[in-house]
């Protein structure tokens, strides 16, 4: 039952990379792109928190939290592949992959034995 907690935090992790991956980029632009990029670096550390309470104490508001930041994590790979869409495979492949995490995450969080291992 923890191994699908073990999923989901895998899930959050890997999504927190990806996000201080683009914010890094971003960060580093000239253009307007780059409060986006501090934007994107807060939530970076936030998923990062997130994922280490849900990690290290199994906590119930944790565990609620990583549902709403992974249903959001879906939500925004769309958003941001209807915004700019990927130019060739490469970039199809990243995306898919990305965006692969969410559903992932939630279905790993959303089994009966996953709330079961969760203390108050």
């Amino acid at each position: 039952m923890k191994d699908r907690i073990r999923l989901s935090t895998m899930c959050l992790f890997l999504c927190a990379v990806v996000y201080a991956g683009v914010a890094w980029e971003w960060m580093g632009r000239q253009d307007g792109s780059r409060p986006l990029g501090m934007v994107l670096a807060v939530i970076a550390l936030a998923v990062y928190g997130n994922m280490a309470v849900l990690a290290i104490d199994l906590k119930r508001w944790a565990w609620q939290a990583s549902n709403v930041v992974l249903a959001l994590h879906i939500l925004g790979c769309l958003a941001f592949a209807a915004r700019t869409p990927p130019n060739d495979w490469k970039q199809v492949t990243a995306l898919v992959v990305v965006l692969a995490l969410g559903p992932f995450g939630l279905w790993a969080n959303l089994r009966s034995a996953s709330r079961a291992a969760l203390t108050s």
